[in-house]
């Protein structure tokens, strides 16, 4: 069922809850946590403690018959954003153990070169640690 809400019904709904949210659910078949599943954590809490964000798609095009058009950029992070004061926010998620690309790694130390913040994530906690200081706990 699909309920509208008001934007007010929404700060309240998202002022009720500025910590890391409760659940933690491991869905793959290996009982273990997957890149989506961090990228969902993540996502949700930056929702949570109203920082601006946006999940970057950085997938090709499939264009049918077998075919596949690459996308135009490569390393871009899995999570982009604004903070509070204006700088940019770029998040590689991995699942707990996984290791970025040379792109990214490009992608993430031109950010930080340009004074936005960029860093690889594979949990939660590591984003509540880096992002502390732009939430309210």
């Amino acid at each position: 069922m699909n309920q509208e809400m008001s934007a007010e019904e929404y700060q309240q709904l998202m002022n009720g809850n500025k910590k890391k949210p409760k659940v933690v659910r491991y869905n793959s078949p290996s009982g273990k946590i997957t890149e989506n599943e961090v990228q969902n954590q993540i996502l949700g809490w930056l929702c949570l403690n109203q920082i601006f964000n946006w999940r970057q798609n950085t997938m090709g095009v499939y264009l049918g018959e077998g075919k596949f058009r690459k996308a135009p950029t490569t390393g871009v992070a899995d999570i982009l954003g604004i903070l509070p004061d204006g700088k940019f926010l770029a998040i590689e998620c991995k699942r707990p153990g996984g290791k970025p690309t040379p792109d990214q790694l490009e992608f993430i130390e031109n950010i930080n070169a340009n004074n936005g913040i960029a860093f690889v994530a594979d949990n939660l906690e590591l984003v509540m640690e880096k992002l502390e200081k732009y939430t309210n706990n």
